[in-house]
């Protein structure tokens, strides 16, 4: 049996899910059970393999559909200036250069190459006169992948030869974008690119998981029925909160499907859901609480989308100077830009991306998390494994039930009580701390890896899998 997590697309950033995807991909491997990542729109980067690993991922069960139509080598850049400058029409100037770009003045604009430090080019960037971007090529063996800067952000894939092995263009790029792919004429969804590897390598009573519900398939459901094979939407976030917030939310939930909250997936069970809950992740439980309870450092992970509202959490450190806050999240450019428009107290530290797995919880005394929306939240489970106290917005179902578990008074809704909060936490002895630290550590226990790891390997059981001991 393999297991196909469907992925509509990759990017460099981070998530929750990409800690979910690892986690059960590492579950799986220690089984013995592949597990295989179909992406399903293009990821195209000069590092992809190494910002795949770094992720967490193994670049070998990554499989980027669309890339795998074009006969290049995606792990070798051979392409010189020299071949670049032989494609070039005459009359051409060159502008400017440095040790790892060249600027061009042609015709219609300016063309920018950029080489990586062995001296091979890696991209090509073609603006108008107007410095307007016409066309972004990405570069290997030759000119591998080139999207356009048009409305629907059309793209080519390329073969060794320079023919095109692949095209396709973006639709609804505004709101839920999906991409079309032409193919020797015929037009394929991206749901057609994961039959089409299906029929090559699936089998009968292979799991098929829709991760994330960002877009149905109903092509792929009626494909893996026919084959006998199972698929699965997987529900991650709060359906329910979703339906009351927003108007333009119309999802439909498929009658079967798995979901990353026990919460959530009861009240689904109660009306008549054939949902199973499968932890997102898993964590080690501590067997004390954490060095760093008796310190005032506080973590916050998480990255900088609105509904994380990371504003608040600094906004209310601003009134409680005597505590302190270190931000984990965000890409470099992001982190910055951040800086830029918001004014950061002393007392607040933005330290970046960082690999969850490298994060020095234990070393802190609480955690905070001001989301307007979690399910499972990932981050905070984290830090209930190591024991940490949890400083948690009111918010079903990530935050509530913890909170009332906890019943120590470390929930809020606005800023104001958020700073009451971290008033009162901020005047906890040692030893009122380490009570509620082993009262964490117990509901931690709900999370554990062997809770996680069990949950998945009985729901492949249920299904029918003969792989699963």
């Amino acid at each position: 049996m393999t297991v196909y997590t469907v992925r509509r697309s990759m990017s460099p950033k981070m998530f929750g899910y990409e800690s979910t995807q690892t986690y059960r991909h590492a579950i799986l491997k220690k089984h013995g059970i592949a597990n295989k990542f179909l992406v399903t729109t293009p990821f195209v980067l000069e590092f992809g393999y190494q910002r795949l690993r770094a992720m967490g991922f193994e670049p070998e069960d990554v499989i980027l559909l669309p890339n795998v139509y074009s006969d290049m080598d995606t792990t070798a850049f051979t392409y010189t200036i020299s071949d670049f400058e032989q494609t070039l029409e005459v009359g051409v100037k060159l502008l400017q250069e440095g040790p790892q770009y060249k600027i061009y003045k042609v015709a219609d604009g300016f063309i920018d190459v950029d080489t990586n430090v062995d001296g091979f080019v890696v991209s090509i960037l073609h603006r108008n006169a107007n410095l307007e971007i016409i066309s972004s090529t990405f570069c290997f063996q030759g000119p591998y992948y080139t999207v356009y800067g048009n409305e629907e952000r059309s793209f080519e894939y390329y073969n060794r030869d320079g023919s095109i092995a692949l095209s396709g263009y973006f639709q609804n790029t505004e709101k839920n974008p999906s991409v079309i792919y032409q193919l020797n004429g015929e037009k394929l969804t991206e749901a057609d690119l994961v039959i089409r590897h299906l029929e090559e390598h699936g089998k009968e009573n292979d799991v098929i998981l829709n991760d994330q519900l960002q877009f149905h398939f109903p092509r792929l459901i009626a494909y893996a029925e026919k084959k006998r094979m199972i698929y699965r939407d997987v529900l991650h976030y709060n359906h329910y909160y979703a339906l009351e917030t927003y108007s333009n939310y119309h999802t439909i939930l498929p009658h079967k499907l798995l979901t990353a909250s026990p919460y959530l997936n009861q009240r689904l069970v109660e009306e008549g859901y054939d949902a199973t809950f499968v932890h997102p992740v898993g964590v080690t439980v501590a067997s004390h609480p954490p060095v760093g309870l008796s310190s005032n450092k506080i973590l916050l992970s998480s990255h900088f989308n609105k509904g994380k509202r990371v504003e608040m959490a600094i906004e209310a450190f601003r009134q409680v100077p005597e505590l302190e806050l270190h931000i984990y999240g965000g890409m470099a450019n992001e982190v910055e830009q951040f800086k830029k428009t918001h004014s950061i107290p002393e007392n607040v530290v933005l330290k970046g991306f960082v690999d969850t797995a490298l994060i020095p919880r234990h070393t802190y005394a609480a955690y905070l998390s001001c989301s307007i929306s979690e399910m499972y939240a990932n981050a905070m489970v984290e830090s209930l494994g190591v024991g940490v106290i949890p400083l948690l917005s009111k918010i079903d179902y990530g935050h509530n039930q913890v909170l009332e578990k906890l019943n120590y008074g470390t929930g809020f809704d606005t800023v104001e009580e958020l700073v009451d909060v971290l008033k009162k936490f901020a005047n906890w002895k040692e030893d009122y701390r380490r009570e509620i630290s082993e009262k964490v550590l117990e509901i931690a226990q709900e999370f554990s890896n062997e809770e996680a790891e069990g949950a998945l390997l009985n729901w492949l059981k249920t299904v029918g899998s003969g792989d699963v001991e």
